[in-house]
């Protein structure tokens, strides 16, 4: 009687805690409505399956729905991804956060994936107007440059690395690259149908008193034209 008892109490334990960890309807996030140029309209939705928490990015534009990615974000928001209002004519981005954030720019006639690039810990730099998008790229095995930093020219499906740019500035100036936080230190100057002047100001001037001996950084900027 005793054994029976003792089990039924595990049986009771264990099912109280399984029900616990269950997704509850109120836990769902609201769904998510964009508007985006050329009549799209983006929805982020969620649902649960087998107790977790799904995601689904639906695209869709007279009446024709297209499922951009449906995934699972382990019941975290964190993992939630997010819209941060990068649109251009023909393509938009999705951010994600996957141990670090990430974004995912799509075409929006096809729904697929045409490029994935980091954000840096900050949002990337667009000119929606001129559709134009600055973004960074992993580079293995380069001390100096860790990062590719492009400009994407969608309007002429270009892409032009800025690396070039930024290394003969730093040799020309002696300035001291802030390489780990590019996406917070570019902006667009002037941009024409010709050219696009690219703005940087993530570096620093080392300053030194009169015995040579290094004392302060002073804030620098400069800015390099790129032929479209």
């Amino acid at each position: 009687m005793k054994k029976y008892f003792l089990i039924s109490c595990l049986v009771f334990i264990f099912c109280t805690m399984l029900s616990s960890q269950q997704v509850k309807p109120h836990d769902f996030v609201p769904e998510q409505h964009y508007h985006l140029k050329n009549g799209y309209e983006l929805s982020i939705t969620d649902a649960v399956k087998q107790n977790e928490h799904v995601c689904c990015i639906l695209l869709s534009k007279n009446r024709r729905a297209v499922i951009i990615e449906e995934m699972a974000y382990f019941n975290n928001l964190k993992y939630y991804p997010r819209y941060e209002g990068i649109d251009f004519d023909y393509f938009f981005a999705i951010e994600f956060f996957m141990g670090g954030y990430s974004c995912r720019l799509h075409e929006k006639k096809t729904g697929s994936k045409v490029l994935e690039f980091d954000t840096a810990g900050s949002r990337p730099v667009f000119e929606a107007e001129n559709q134009l998008l600055i973004y960074s790229v992993d580079t293995e095995g380069d001390a100096f440059f860790p990062k590719s930093v492009y400009l994407y020219d969608l309007k002429n499906g270009k892409k032009h690395k800025l690396n070039t740019f930024l290394q003969k500035a730093q040799e020309k100036n002696l300035f001291w690259l802030n390489i780990l936080n590019w996406f917070d230190s570019f902006e667009f100057g002037n941009i024409t149908p010709e050219n696009v002047e690219i703005v940087f100001y993530g570096c620093y001037k080392p300053l030194f008193d009169e015995a040579g001996e290094f004392f302060d950084t002073e804030d620098c900027r400069f800015s390099f034209m790129v032929e479209r």
